[in-house]
């Protein structure tokens, strides 16, 4: 199953479990996606599963990059010509004053339980 994470126009990121652990399945979609017209570059991460396809938007659009992944399902298919990032927000549209706060607060809260967990683990070696 593919699961669709993000889109900006001239790049695109899927999450592909079958890609996992997978060099020669990474390998085969990096030489088909080169292929396309309009593709400069794809990576592929066997660690995450991740595909990243870095694109000329004027050549190629996302949702004909994302029919180009083997096994993509029908759903994945119609996202995308609006350029729909995994959380409903549209790329360019602008995020509401909460939207900025809620993430603002939320790195905050992210930021200090990763310097609190850097302590613990400091106390706890030494």
């Amino acid at each position: 199953m593919t699961s669709y994470v993000h889109h900006l126009p001239g790049r695109l990121r899927l999450k592909l479990p079958a890609l996992k652990r997978n060099a020669a399945y990474a390998q085969a979609l990096q030489t088909s996606l080169s292929t396309v017209p309009g593709v400069l570059a794809v990576r592929a991460n066997t660690l995450t599963g991740s595909l990243l396809i870095s694109y000329d938007p004027v050549r190629v659009d996302g949702a004909s990059l994302q029919r180009a992944v083997p096994g993509a399902p029908p759903a994945m298919r119609a996202v995308c010509p609006t350029c729909v990032t995994q959380r409903g927000s549209t790329a360019g549209q602008q995020a509401r004053p909460s939207d900025k706060l809620s993430q603002a607060l939320l790195g905050m809260v992210v930021e200090k339980a990763v310097e609190q967990s850097a302590r613990t683990l400091l106390r706890v070696l030494l």
